[in-house]
């Protein structure tokens, strides 16, 4: 990264900013306002990121940036500033890992169908990770997904497929829980 001390500057912020989650911190209360401070701190590093002379748009850091954005929205139960935070961070530069957070985030917020429809574009871009097929956990990781994405289509109502999803996770791995 040509921008090293920046982005080690920015990890060490987020170990302030982000509470509970690399540093340890307790968190406010659940639905209280962040702290604007802190808000600003972090969107105004992403403001130096986006600018049109910056790295790459598709930049890990970036995407990084706007993760910790949604993470901090999220921790604080801010979870449609989570959505466009995160939705911004898998723009970046887009993973299974970050699709399955952002269903994770839907779900949390009773936005069902939009999780389970995240969750399947997290399955399949799990399933064309090419890096990821190689790797001893694989399996399970794709099960584990299909058994997440049957959960999120009981709850969207949509009972015939959350089974078909169920029936796949547990195929893959017999020794998911029922």
């Amino acid at each position: 990264m040509k921008n090293l001390p920046a982005t080690k500057a920015l990890l060490a912020l987020c170990s302030f900013i982000v509470p509970g989650v690399i540093a340890g911190c307790t968190p406010q209360k659940a639905g209280e306002p962040i702290d604007l401070q802190k808000k600003q701190i972090v969107e105004a590093e992403i403001k130096r990121v986006e600018q049109p002379n910056s790295a790459d748009a598709h930049s890990p850091e970036r995407a990084r940036h706007w993760e910790d954005l949604a993470i901090l929205h999220e921790k604080h139960k801010h979870y449609e500033e989570a959505e466009k935070a995160m939705y911004k961070s898998i723009q970046c530069l887009s993973s299974a890992s970050k699709l399955s957070e952002l269903a994770d985030i839907y779900a949390k917020d009773h936005k069902y169908d939009q999780a389970a429809t995240t969750m399947l574009q997290s399955i399949t871009a799990l399933e064309r990770d090419q890096a990821k097929r190689h790797q001893n956990n694989y399996v399970q990781e794709v099960a584990s997904n299909y058994f997440k994405y049957s959960k999120l289509l009981k709850k969207a109502g949509i009972d015939s497929e959350a089974q078909a999803a169920s029936d796949k996770a547990h195929k893959l791995d017999p020794t998911l829980p029922e």
